[in-house]
């Protein structure tokens, strides 16, 4: 590195007819440059010494808004359980938001476009509970009425859902994964603090997009009321009549009788 000190002598030396004026200004704005390359160098390390703060402490600093927490609604057995997010309500609008279908792509859901919708939440569908609850409802389908639109929302990978539809043969519900970031279970009042999953839970959305029927089940352990919920749908949409029976009779023991 240029030594400083040796510039600065220059620019005090008395003018001598061999140095020039343009030769001091020469070295004197060199020595200017050599300043604020030092000061530039002097600031970019204690910038790079300074500590970071860690990306936890700094998303927490910048929450604005922490979640509503509800406690004492749920529970996993012995265990009590936090829910996130503000209480969804029966003749409250539905909450909407955007999620992922089985191939990842977004799906975004808007209940006040004159559909009945069942929803769904479970917490995943890789645990016993929630694969009953889905195999149920796919094979009590036959008692909704068809222009029914039944959705299933866990936190499981599109992919994880995908490959439970495929072994289990769920033809009759769609499967949408709020993997991304639980802000959907969170709108909705169910998102679980401890887990991260969804806590369980039923509701039926009429066409205006207005909640009519929600069940939160209490211990997330348990399966829901399938009954009270497929009765809830029945009021907005009548089920499909039932087939007649086959009459096994044949033509010659019906003119017998």
């Amino acid at each position: 590195m240029v030594d400083e000190r040796l510039d600065l002598r220059f620019l005090t030396a008395p003018v001598s007819d061999a140095t020039s004026k343009r030769d001091i200004l020469g070295r004197s704005t060199k020595v200017e440059h050599l300043k604020r390359v030092k000061f530039l160098t002097i600031g970019l390390a204690l910038t790079a010494c300074t500590p970071k703060e860690p990306p936890a402490v700094a998303a927490a600093s910048a929450e604005t808004n922490p979640p509503v927490e509800r406690a004492g609604l749920i529970h996993a057995n012995d265990e009590a359980l936090t829910l996130w997010g503000p209480a969804a309500s029966v003749g409250n609008m539905a909450p909407v938001g955007t999620l992922r279908d089985n191939e990842n792509r977004p799906v975004t859901l808007n209940f006040a476009d004159g559909k009945i919708q069942a929803v769904l939440f479970a917490p995943s569908l890789d645990t016993p509970t929630c694969s009953q609850e889905a195999q149920t409802f796919n094979s009590r389908a036959s008692h909704i009425n068809d222009d029914v639109e039944i959705l299933l929302v866990s936190r499981d990978l599109p992919a994880a859902q995908k490959r439970f539809c495929g072994a289990q043969s769920i033809d009759r519900m769609v499967t949408l994964s709020d993997f991304d970031d639980g802000s959907f279970g969170e709108s909705w009042g169910l998102l679980v603090k401890e887990t991260r999953l969804l806590g369980r839970a039923v509701g039926v959305v009429d066409g205006a997009g207005r909640i009519a029927y929600l069940e939160i089940v209490e211990n997330i352990a348990e399966e829901p009321d399938y009954d009270a919920a497929i009765a809830a749908l029945a009021k907005l949409a009548p089920p499909p009549p039932l087939a007649p029976e086959e009459d096994d009779e044949t033509p010659e023991e019906a003119e017998a009788e």
